[in-house]
């Protein structure tokens, strides 16, 4: 039997950790009631089937709260939710709140983010107070899609597709009408009788004779391009050999003018010497007499030179052209020869 000390431990034990339990319990009670954030209030007027209590309220992909309750609305339409938002955030006139889809699970959360005018019209109109600071809405994407399908739905109903068929059927009618009544046989019967005139043409003698005319033709074009090559070829040569005729002569030429040039010089030198002398005195004349005589015989010299230059051209003008003729061979010596 335990002794009474025992159970005093653990009596006292038991009581420590029920005390301990308690104490918590309320300080977690108090920590979330001082820790509450504000309250917001969001009114759909779709399904909110996914959205649960406690699903979170993000901006923007960032976690800012929480879902605190789900309801009916006053007006017994739309459907409400409060959110609470951490005391962090607050929440301003320019946000709308959205349901969105987790993944394939079925699961929804609030999406918040900044609207402009023409997405805060869409949210519901309310006729009845709310308890708690409103935050807009706007239609989830599915419900968008489904919005556009039923009017392009709505759209197509409307056309008179019974009118757009019998016009459809009218203009068929009249292709085939317009397709029958070209004479489809008579067509061909002319296009093959067009087809052997244009055969009759081509084999008859005078096309052929056409065709052999132009044979001729291009093989008389080709003689003659031959020929041309031919006399430029020449002409080529012909100039070669004028050019090479003129650098053979060159420097004969060059060495007669350079005596002409000479002997005027000594012609200005002696004049210019004669008048100095006439000018200074008459004593110098055997003086210029003595200078004078050599200027008279290159003179003369160069005068005789030119003269055989002249007969020369004279007798065979082509040799300015063609240079001299080249010295006659020497005959080799026969062998066996003295």
């Amino acid at each position: 039997m335990p002794s009474v000390k025992t159970q005093f431990a653990v009596g006292l034990f038991v009581s420590a950790g029920i005390g301990i339990a308690v104490l918590a319990f309320i300080w977690l009670g108090m920590s979330r009631y001082l820790d509450r954030g504000s309250f917001y209030a969001s009114y759909f007027d779709e399904s909110v089937q996914g959205l649960e209590r406690d699903s979170p309220v993000k901006y923007r992909g960032v976690s800012v709260g929480r879902v605190a309750s789900i309801d009916v609305a006053p007006d017994s339409r739309l459907i409400r939710v409060v959110m609470e938002i951490d005391p962090f955030y607050r929440l301003d006139a320019n946000m709308a709140a959205q349901l969105k889809a987790v993944g394939i699970t079925g699961s929804m959360f609030i999406e918040l983010d900044q609207i402009n005018l023409q997405d805060k019209r869409l949210s519901p109109p309310l006729n009845f107070p709310s308890e708690y600071p409103v935050v807009a809405s706007r239609p989830s994407e599915i419900r968008r899609l489904l919005a556009e399908v039923d009017d392009i739905l709505r759209q197509f109903k409307g056309l008179d597709l019974e009118a757009i068929s019998e016009k459809t059927k009218a203009v068929l009618d009249t292709v085939n009408k317009s397709v029958g009544d070209l004479h489809s046989g008579e067509i061909a019967d002319r296009l093959k009788v067009s087809i052997e005139r244009f055969q009759a043409i081509l084999g008859s003698k005078s096309w052929q004779s056409l065709f052999a005319s132009l044979d001729k033709a291009g093989e008389d074009l080709g003689k003659i391009m031959g020929k041309a090559y031919e006399a430029l070829d020449k002409v080529n040569n012909s100039f070669a050999h004028a050019e090479k005729s003129l650098q053979q002569s060159e420097p004969l030429l060059k060495e007669t003018v350079s005596e002409i040039r000479g002997a005027v010089g000594d012609a200005r030198v002696f004049f210019s010497d004669a008048r100095a002398v006439l000018e200074k005195s008459s004593g110098t004349l055997n003086h210029m007499t003595n200078q004078l005589v050599p200027v008279v015989q290159n003179l003369a010299q160069s005068v005789e030179i030119l003269r055989e230059l002249m007969e020369r051209l004279s007798l065979d003008p082509s040799t300015i052209l063609f240079g001299r003729p080249p010295n006659p061979a020497k005959p080799e010596e026969l062998p066996g020869g003295d």
